[in-house]
C-alpha cells in the first residue's frame, strides 16, 4: 500500500473518485444513496 501523507483538519473535505470495471453500468448512480451512507 502506498504511504500517503494526510493532513487532518477538523471539518475538512475529502475528494475521491469511484468507478467500476464496466463503465457502461449505471450501478453507482442508481444506488448513490448507498454509497453516500457507506462513506458517512
Amino acid at each position: 500500500m502506498a504511504n500517503y501523507r494526510r493532513v487532518i483538519i477538523n471539518g475538512g473535505t475529502y475528494f475521491f473518485t469511484v468507478n467500476l470495471n464496466d463503465r457502461n453500468t449505471q450501478l453507482l448512480t442508481q444506488h448513490i444513496e448507498n454509497l453516500r451512507d457507506a462513506v458517512r
